[in-house]
């Protein structure tokens, strides 16, 4: 826990500081900011994060498998079995592998705050507070998430090939990947109050249907009836966490709203040097991409099984509050609002840390 603890303490002093400054400088600080998590996360024990072992012995099991159709007769995507049986060929352990699969993520993670975030230090403790430990625990979900995030570009200037290309790579390290296609076409659209309201009454229904509209999905794809049929979708399981991301998640939505941030985000870049007919600007992004996860944990109030899902959107969370902060020239009241959003976020933290340790376990933390 202590380790967590000086990283939440440092990354809060750094988020009142907005660095700008030139383009090289900035890398150095991006990445700077991103290391400490690279390394919790790259030389963390097998017993940090509920599937590192499976995933460590499984690792393992591959060096003496000779046949790689064997191997990808597996039940996991098969880009992950690739690698796996890649590198473990190459004679390399299950420590090096997890830190070259921890330097992809988070050199993932760094473009992405570079490019995109007005506070990396304030992204970055957002993130540690929300992903982090995701990408100790779902290591092929995450792989798929950090492929998605090169996807971001070819949104914005509306190349669908391209996008479609790394989804579809995503795809093959983790399926609920497909997911990620639906900010192609919903970055097209307009958000005004009143589509922002009738989205969260269509996600309230579908949370109220629950077991049966998720057993109808499941059976349509054919793939995690399992999670459905299990106790992931008992109320017991969804009352906690999940409803304390949803509490979240509605908070920062109502705060956004209050201050006319999403009303006042240009769905088109105005500039001519881009010479790209309706490219969509990366706030408008953000935007969507803040409301489905706000969606998506409404619907999550069903099960918290399909509440992950929302991690391929939740990297939004770590951008548009810094940016939202950002657009507020009253310094008091900007200063109020960013203790209160830390503190809120930190509560959340805490609760999942003591009342949901099994979602990822994470503590106590211990190195390789």
């Amino acid at each position: 826990m202590t380790y967590y603890i000086i990283l939440i303490l440092l990354y809060t002093c750094y988020s009142f500081y907005e660095f700008n400054t030139s383009v090289k400088k900035r890398r150095v600080y991006t990445l700077m900011m991103i290391f400490p998590m690279f390394l919790l996360v790259a030389f963390r024990a097998e017993s940090i994060g509920n599937d590192t072992l499976t995933y460590a012995n499984y690792y393992r099991s591959l060096i003496d498998t000779k046949n790689i159709f064997e191997a990808l007769s597996g039940r996991m995507e098969n880009g992950y079995i690739l690698i796996n049986y890649f590198f473990s060929h190459l004679g390399l352990s299950w420590l090096q592998f997890q830190i070259i699969i921890t330097m992809f993520m988070y050199y993932s993670i760094y473009r992405y705050f570079y490019k995109y975030s007005v506070n990396i230090g304030f992204s970055c403790l957002l993130f540690m507070l929300t992903l982090m430990g995701t990408t100790m625990a779902a290591t092929r979900m995450c792989l798929a998430i950090s492929i998605l995030l090169f996807s971001v570009p070819y949104i914005l200037k509306r190349k669908f090939l391209p996008f479609l290309l790394i989804v579809f790579i995503a795809f093959f390290f983790h399926k609920s990947s497909l997911v990620f296609v639906m900010i192609y076409p919903l970055c097209a659209l307009k958000y005004e109050r009143k589509r922002i309201v009738i989205l969260m009454l269509v996600a309230i229904a579908i949370a109220y249907l629950g077991t049966s509209f998720f057993g109808l999905l499941t059976n349509a794809i054919g793939e995690y009836q399992s999670y459905v049929e299990g106790d992931r979708f008992s109320k017991e399981r969804s009352m906690t966490g999940v409803t304390l991301i949803l509490i979240v998640n509605l908070t920062i939505l109502v705060y956004l709203l209050s201050i006319n941030y999403l009303q006042n985000i240009n769905q088109y870049k105005q500039n001519i040097k881009y010479k790209i007919k309706n490219m969509i600007t990366s706030e408008h992004y953000i935007k969507v991409s803040f409301l489905i996860t706000v969606i998506i944990s409404i619907i999550g109030l069903s099960g918290n099984t399909f509440s992950r899902i929302s991690n391929y959107f939740d990297m939004s969370l770590c951008l548009i509050i810094p940016s939202s902060l950002s657009s507020i020239h009253y310094t008091d009241r900007k200063i109020f609002i960013h203790i209160v959003i830390i503190i809120l976020f930190i509560i959340k933290w805490f609760v999942i840390i003591i009342y949901r340790p099994e979602w990822n376990y994470i503590v106590p933390y211990q190195f390789y």
